[in-house]
């Protein structure tokens, strides 16, 4: 569960960069109001994966799991977005 708080966390964080939210969404109506939206979802969702992780498993093994649930799912996360613009330069080049 932790894990899953801690990737949704890491999307939410992302998409409230202009750049990450227009890779997203091919939207150039990226208002101020959602990029503070997004980063306090992101902020909420990490803190809460972060005590449920504490909260399964103990302080010190639930931090330590949580750091490794952050480190993948940031990784995971950038290869996807990675991925995404390499597809659409794929797709506009002749």
């Amino acid at each position: 569960m932790g894990f899953i708080v801690t990737c949704l966390g890491a999307i939410a964080l992302s998409v409230g960069m202009k750049r990450h939210y227009r890779q997203l969404f091919h939207s150039a109506e990226f208002t101020p109001r959602k990029k503070w939206v997004a980063r306090f979802t992101g902020c909420a969702l990490l803190t809460l994966g972060a005590y449920v992780s504490m909260a399964e498993s103990g302080t010190g093994l639930g931090l330590t799991l949580y750091v490794g649930y952050l480190n993948v799912a940031v990784f995971g996360w950038a290869l996807f977005l990675a991925w995404r613009v390499s597809r659409i330069n794929n797709r506009a080049a002749p």
